[in-house]
C-alpha cells in the first residue's frame, strides 16, 4: 500500500502538479491520523473492556467477602447473646440467694451452678465472640474506598446502619467482660488455698466457702452489675442488632443470588 502511494506522489511531482501533490499528501497525513485515532481508541475499547472485566470480578469478590463476614457476625453474636442469658440466669439466681437466707443452705448446687455460668465465659469458644478492636472486612473495604465498588447504595446503607450499631453496642458487651473477669479475681483473692487449687476451676464449692461469698460486699456488687447490663440492653440490644444482620443477609440473597449461589 506505501509503494502504491508513493507511486501517485511521483507522478504528480514528474507531471508539475505541485499544487495537487502537497492536497493529496495532506490527506493522505490526515489519512494516517485517522487510522492511528481509529487504532487507539479499539485499543482504548479493548482496556476498558479489559478493566471492567477485572471490576465485575472484584465487585463480586467484595459482595462475598461481605456475606461471609455478615454470616460470621451472626454466628459471633448468637454466641454474645448466649453469654448474656446465662449471665443473667446465673445472676439473679445468686441474688435471690443472697436476699433469701434459706436458698443457701437448700440449693447449694443451684448456686455452684449458678456461678458457673457467671464464669463458664473463660472456657467458651472464642469465635463466637468478636473482638470489639478488630478490623473487620466493611472497615477495610470502607477507609480504601473499595466498598463503593459494589455499586449497591441500598446495601451500602444497610451495613453503614449495622456496624455504627453495633459500635454503639459494644460497651455492653465490655462491660460484661470486665465484670466478670472482676467477680472471678474476687472470688479467686478470698479463695482458701485448697479451693483455688482443687474446687475453683470445677466450679465446686463447700457450703462454708459459698456462705462466706455470698455474705461479701464484693461479690454482691459485681453480680448485680452482670444482672443490670444483661437485662437493660444486653440481651434485647443484641438480639436487635442479630435481626439487622439477618436483614442484610436476606437482601443479599435476594438481590446477589447468582452471585452467592455457591457461598
Amino acid at each position: 500500500m506505501a509503494k502504491f502511494f508513493r507511486g501517485i506522489r511521483q507522478k504528480l511531482i514528474n507531471d508539475g502538479k505541485t499544487g495537487r501533490y502537497l492536497k493529496y499528501a495532506i490527506g493522505e497525513i490526515v489519512l494516517v491520523v485517522i487510522g492511528i485515532l481509529i487504532a487507539l481508541q479499539i485499543n482504548n475499547w479493548n482496556d476498558e473492556r479489559k478493566a471492567a472485566i477485572v471490576d465485575e470480578a472484584l465487585r463480586k469478590e467484595y459482595i462475598r467477602d461481605l456475606y461471609s463476614e455478615m454470616q460470621n457476625t451472626i454466628y459471633q453474636l448468637e454466641g454474645i447473646i448466649d453469654q448474656f442469658k446465662r449471665s443473667k440466669e446465673g445472676a439473679e439466681y445468686l441474688l435471690n440467694s443472697i436476699e433469701n437466707d434459706s436458698l443457701k443452705i437448700k440449693n447449694m448446687q443451684n448456686l455452684q451452678d449458678a456461678q458457673r455460668k457467671l464464669l463458664e465465659r473463660f472456657n467458651t469458644d472464642q469465635t463466637r465472640t468478636y473482638n470489639v478492636n478488630q478490623t473487620t472486612v466493611y472497615d477495610e473495604m470502607r477507609s480504601s474506598g473499595k466498598l463503593t465498588k459494589v455499586k449497591d447504595d441500598t446495601l451500602t446503607a444497610l451495613l453503614e446502619d449495622f456496624y455504627s450499631q453495633r459500635k454503639l453496642r459494644e460497651p455492653l458487651f465490655e462491660s460484661l467482660e470486665k465484670t466478670t473477669s472482676e467477680l472471678a479475681d474476687f472470688i479467686s483473692k478470698n479463695s482458701p488455698l485448697d479451693e483455688q487449687n482443687i474446687s475453683f476451676n470445677k466450679g465446686i464449692w463447700n457450703f462454708k466457702f459459698m456462705k462466706k461469698l455470698l455474705a461479701q460486699e464484693g461479690y454482691y456488687k459485681p453480680v448485680r452489675k452482670i444482672h443490670a447490663t444483661s437485662i437493660f440492653g444486653g440481651i434485647n440490644s443484641y438480639l436487635s442488632l442479630k435481626d439487622k444482620a439477618h436483614a442484610i443477609l436476606d437482601y443479599m440473597n435476594e438481590r446477589y443470588s447468582d452471585i452467592l449461589k455457591d457461598q
